[in-house]
């Protein structure tokens, strides 16, 4: 948020209940204790202007390591920009107008309010004389998204690698995995057709 003379209230629960404030948290950033079960906080901003609430983050964990979900994820970079709350809730939009809807800037570690910002878990083609190859970068932390990669040999018909009527030799192979994050390579011959197409499909339950 920006803007002169702001404060803030952290608050464990929904957003708008303010009977539970979380003391200290004062600052436009907050740390949670130690977290065992899904807890819920938000954050009301105020100045002589007036005051708004954030959305709802809800925060699990599994295994002692925080599970992050898109709306968590949207949550925070709306209060983090001032943005008004659901600016980026809904997946299938593109807030910064880049041509990459914000489900996608989520799948792949980029910003939705930073045009066309570089990440290196950004699909990359990499062809060579024998085969199309798409290379990618999956974060298995984010569990409430499904990232498979798709091939057809004509625009607009499309199999996941395994699927009956897949392009004959179409693979999709683990190449390395460090810190959760999983470096893969989707591969499809060239003999497979004249033409050959690779694509990501980002999708949620």
């Amino acid at each position: 948020a920006s803007g002169p003379g702001l404060t803030y209230q952290w608050y464990q629960g929904d957003s708008g209940v303010t009977s539970s404030p979380v003391s200290g948290a004062i600052n436009s950033s907050f740390t949670t204790p130690t977290i065992t079960n899904t807890r819920k906080y938000w954050v009301r901003v105020s100045n002589s202007s007036g005051s708004v609430s954030s959305v709802t983050a809800a925060i699990s964990t599994q295994n002692g390591a925080v599970i992050r979900t898109y709306s968590t994820w949207a949550g925070e970079i709306e209060i983090a920009n001032g943005l008004a709350n659901g600016s980026i809730s809904n997946g299938n939009g593109d807030h910064d107008k880049d041509g990459r809807a914000n489900l996608v800037e989520y799948a792949f570690g980029c910003s939705p309010v930073v045009p066309n910002d570089a990440s290196p878990q950004l699909p990359a083609i990499q062809p060579n004389a024998t085969h199309f190859v798409l290379r990618y970068r999956k974060n298995t932390a984010l569990t409430d998204i499904t990232l498979v990669p798709e091939a057809g040999t004509l625009a607009g018909s499309w199999s996941t690698h395994g699927q009956p009527g897949a392009p004959a030799g179409f693979t999709d192979t683990l190449v390395s995995s460090s810190g959760g994050i999983e470096t893969r390579e989707t591969t499809l011959p060239r003999s497979s057709g004249a033409r050959g197409f690779l694509r990501m499909k980002v999708s949620r339950p």
